[in-house]
């Protein structure tokens, strides 16, 4: 009898499982992966090649035995992490615990490049750490990551002092805008554009923002509430993209879309031009940045009169002297250990 129920219930499951996979209607985009799944479209053109990733990302309810595999991994098992992903309290991190020197010196060289191809006198680099820094797990020698770009001759900004582990949101690799000023002002200072009477409020989107990581891992996680700095200089900057398009400094539609922290900026474009008419002078600041960029950047904007940031990720670095003047401007390196080590 016990041997027939387990054949029964395989059967039922095996069964179930086909016929809903077969009445169910493909996703195009999983939420959960902030990604594209592989479509019926893909494996008709090559099925031999589309067909694992096909069947993996189509799986009937696929995300409620992602969440059932994540709580036994974590709890049952008392498992480090789950798929590369690591909890601490309330806080989510993916692991990243080995410099990729391919990675690092590409960037590295990169850099370089630019300044030698527009001939920059002077340039500063700061370092942004990632979670990880500030999380209790092993992870990389963020010391020898520093060591490499301070190589560069640029002026190093230390900001890790500045930052902890609150900072950052629970399940997101972003820092909160709200909680970096002090880190906005630190620059700022060493960049001799301090800014004098503007005082900054905080103002709440009143929606609850679940980051990435929350949704990759599958784990369990707390709500993060997206916060916004609000002042008189904030509120009178005015910004661009490279075809003089206008781009919000907080874009609310943006906010209730897909990935929450694009509110920011709008986030990520090639180059944003960001005009100030309050500053007390004429000065310009060329940001190369990656997405942290979009949250300290109206901040780091209140102190010069013009100010552009620059993704490399998506801009060729040989077209940039056809929208920037490098002469007389000051130039900033900011980038986070997570994509100098990831992306590059």
């Amino acid at each position: 009898m016990k041997k027939r129920l387990t054949v029964i219930f395989v059967s039922v499951m095996v069964i179930g499982i086909s016929v809903l996979g077969f009445v169910t209607k493909d996703s195009e985009y999983s939420m959960t992966e902030r990604r594209n799944l592989t479509s019926l479209k893909e494996l008709k053109k090559d099925f031999r090649r589309y067909f694992e990733d096909y069947a993996a990302d189509q799986f009937p309810l696929r995300d409620t035995f992602r969440s059932i595999k994540a709580y036994i991994s974590q709890y049952g098992l008392n498992m480090g992490d789950n798929n590369g992903f690591y909890k601490n309290g309330d806080y989510i991190s993916k692991m990243d615990n080995k410099l990729n020197l391919k990675h690092l010196n590409n960037n590295y060289e990169r850099f370089m490049k630019i300044v030698r191809m527009y001939q920059i006198d002077k340039a500063y680099i700061s370092i942004i750490p990632d979670k990880n820094y500030f999380m209790n797990h092993p992870t990389y020698d963020y010391d020898e990551l520093i060591k490499i770009y301070k190589e560069t001759g640029f002026e190093y900004i230390d900001i890790f002092d500045e930052l902890k582990l609150e900072d950052y949101y629970y399940t997101d690799q972003h820092f909160k805008q709200n909680e970096v000023i002090d880190v906005a002002d630190v620059i700022l200072e060493k960049l001799n554009h301090v800014v004098k009477d503007d005082t900054l409020s905080v103002k709440n989107l009143e929606i609850e923002f679940s980051g990435v990581y929350a949704l990759q891992s599958a784990l369990p996680y707390k709500s993060d509430m997206i916060e916004y700095l609000e002042s008189d200089i904030i509120n009178n900057l005015k910004a661009y993209d490279y075809e003089n398009n206008e781009i919000r400094i907080y874009d609310f539609d943006k906010a209730m879309d897909k990935d929450p922290y694009e509110f920011f900026l709008e986030g990520n474009n090639p180059l944003v031009f960001i005009e100030n008419d309050m500053a007390d002078n004429d000065d310009t600041l060329v940001i190369f940045r990656d997405s942290f960029g979009s949250s300290i950047g109206p901040l780091l904007a209140r102190g010069y009169k013009k100010t552009v940031l620059v993704d490399l990720r998506l801009i060729n670095e040989e077209l940039l002297g056809e929208y920037i003047d490098f002469n007389e401007c000051d130039v900033l390196f900011l980038y986070s250990t997570l994509i100098l080590n990831s992306v590059g």
